[in-house]
């Protein structure tokens, strides 16, 4: 149980995210996830628990009784509440039942902590990461894995107490490492005398500390799992969701297990999500009996001495505290995560496809067998905007040559990190960006930050210059694009900074980002003539607004530019149908 301490320390940190939201026109904080993504104490609302989404009253077919429920999601490494937020509205649209119950939708932040695999670089994450890529025989962080759940389940004993939602009512799922934290929680931690959750949903993920998995019989019928995952995923293997689906299925749980020719994602895959939500239809939405009351049962996932014979390991996690800043483990004391709460940076991390990778891998190639290729060795540097890392978007690489094969024939993909800067609307938090941010949301009348966006893109034309250097890949030849902040430095890359005497762009890409130092902007005759344009944007961006979009492409057009704008039904994010535009427009400017 929660006690009067950490119950104080969460209401203060929701008071400090409240006063914060305010300031920052009450943005929903990355949770952006998914997602998008991107959010505070354990999610977005004047609620200490998440963000209430009352789609509808319940209807006939449904009971009363089980019209209130709850889903809790955990993003990916890397990533923060955002990246997921947007499932509130993604669901009920693919499982319009869904609209009629009372859900509550949880999306925690994961703390701050140093990750092995990245060098020790510290960025938001449910345990450390050992291995790369992550496979089988992966090894796990057991101290942080258990540290993570036990949040987990603090937050559904919250739900049981504050908002009368039984853990029968509970979906629990997450992407990547939230997958890995989920299976466990769902299944390895849920201990006799506990109640099962209504279901599981894994996407991406893994199944850790197998060889101490144990599921009880009530939890295997009770729990069923949803488990989703990129058939082309080179950072959580593949072989990860054939194993875990194969060993949990061994042990009788109801496992429904999809697959997709994609890469380390999932928000850029409907599909996917509109599998997840008719899983969760149909678990949610069917009259089943009330579930056992049992104001004790988050007691019970302790495990006795007794079971500690069993199973020595996961006794000595669960008896592992919550807080705490020890050197094998979280790193991160309930203090430090509530003062970071209100922070936006999730908030224009690009969408859910957080991935593991070392934010020291620069550039990817990729080959292609087809007939049909592009005019010689040529290249796409692709900016990611702020919080993140080259991962966000590396999946380009697989999905470009997917949609257009010839984007894979001697094409590079290069994927630069941003330095580690203080932002000043989060409070001067350090995190990966291109720039400082003055305002929020970002509209037309931003201020700008003049030094850090020209260190930015001299970083990216020493790029340039290395793959002319190196590769012999000439200016006309490369594509520079990005998204967010990422997308305003590769305008000020391609057109105000593309003086006389330099070798215009093959093109540039901006995806949801904005044109920068308009007073400043100059362009020759000659990069609008040789550099055109493509420009998508989220009609429904409430972080860098969508007016940045036509107010931006109407300037550039004037200046003579070629610019193919295309908006889409979506907020901060990315959209299937802008990728494909993108792979087009790169095929025209290339080939």
């Amino acid at each position: 149980m929660i006690g009067t301490e950490k119950k104080f320390r969460m209401h203060v940190a929701l008071l400090l995210w409240l006063l914060s939201g305010v300031l920052l026109d009450l943005a929903t904080a990355f949770a952006v996830t998914s997602g998008n993504n991107r959010s505070p104490s354990l999610s977005t609302t004047t609620s200490s628990l998440s963000t209430h989404l009352h789609a509808g009253k319940s209807t006939a077919n449904i009971s009363s009784n089980n019209n209130k429920a709850a889903i809790i999601f955990l993003h990916g490494l890397g990533d923060s509440p955002d990246g997921w937020s947007k499932l509130g509205e993604w669901l009920p649209h693919y499982a319009p039942n869904l609209g009629n119950l009372d859900i509550t939708y949880v999306f925690p932040p994961a703390h701050n902590i140093a990750i092995t695999v990245n060098g020790g670089e510290k960025m938001p994450g449910w345990m450390d990461v050992f291995d790369w890529p992550i496979g089988i025989d992966a090894k796990d962080d057991p101290k942080g894995l258990a540290m993570s759940v036990k949040r987990v389940e603090e937050i559904v004993n919250e739900l049981k107490e504050e908002e009368g939602i039984d853990p029968s009512r509970v979906i629990l799922g997450g992407f990547s490492q939230g997958g890995a934290v989920a299976l466990t929680a769902a299944y390895n931690r849920r201990r006799k005398g506990a109640i099962p959750f209504a279901g599981c949903v894994v996407m991406s993920g893994w199944l850790p500390l197998k060889e101490y998995l144990e599921v009880s019989e009530e939890v295997a019928k009770a729990t069923p799992l949803f488990w989703a995952h990129g058939q082309l995923d080179d950072k959580i293997l593949y072989e990860q969701q054939v194993y875990g689906v194969d060993k949990l299925d061994s042990l009788g749980v109801d496992v429904t297990a999809h697959s997709y020719p994609v890469g380390h994602e999932s928000t850029s895959n409907w599909e996917e999500i509109e599998d997840m939500a008719h899983f969760i239809e149909s678990i949610l939405c069917q009259t089943t009996d009330d579930g056992v009351e049992d104001d004790d049962y988050l007691d019970s996932l302790v495990i006795s001495p007794e079971d500690a014979e069993k199973n020595t390991l996961l006794y000595y996690l669960c008896s592992l505290p919550i807080d705490g800043n020890d050197s094998a483990g979280v790193g991160a004391s309930s203090a430090t995560y509530s003062n970071t709460l209100p922070l936006l940076y999730s908030s224009l991390i690009a969408n859910s496809r957080r991935s593991i990778i070392p934010s020291t891998v620069a550039a990817m190639s990729m080959s292609s067998t087809t007939d049909q290729q592009c005019s010689g060795k040529s290249a796409l540097i692709f900016l990611h905007g702020l919080g993140d890392t080259p991962a966000g978007w590396s999946s380009l690489e697989f999905q470009l040559p997917s949609i257009e094969p010839s984007l894979g024939q001697d094409l590079h993909y290069v994927f630069p990190p941003a330095p580690t800067i203080g932002i000043t609307i989060n409070g001067g938090m350090e995190m990966p960006g291109w720039f400082d941010l003055f305002d929020w949301p970002i509209g037309i009348t931003a201020k700008d930050d003049t030094v850090g966006k020209n260190k930015a893109a001299q970083q990216i034309e020493d790029v340039v210059d290395k793959l002319e250097k190196e590769m012999g890949i000439s200016p006309n030849r490369i594509v520079v694009g990005g998204f967010s902040q990422g997308g305003a430095v590769a305008l000020l890359t391609a057109y105000h900074r593309r003086q006389q005497g330099k070798v215009p762009f093959a093109g540039c890409v901006c995806l949801s980002g904005w044109l920068t130092m308009k007073d400043e902007l100059q362009i020759t005759d000659e990069v609008a003539k040789a550099t055109p344009l493509f420009w998508g944007h989220g009609s429904m961006d409430d972080k860098v607004l969508f007016e940045q979009q036509p107010h931006g492409v109407k300037i550039l057009r004037e200046m003579g530019v070629d610019v193919t704008d295309a908006a889409y039904p979506m907020g901060h994010s990315s959209h299937p149908k802008e990728v494909q535009a993108m792979a087009e427009f790169l095929v025209r400017v290339l080939g």
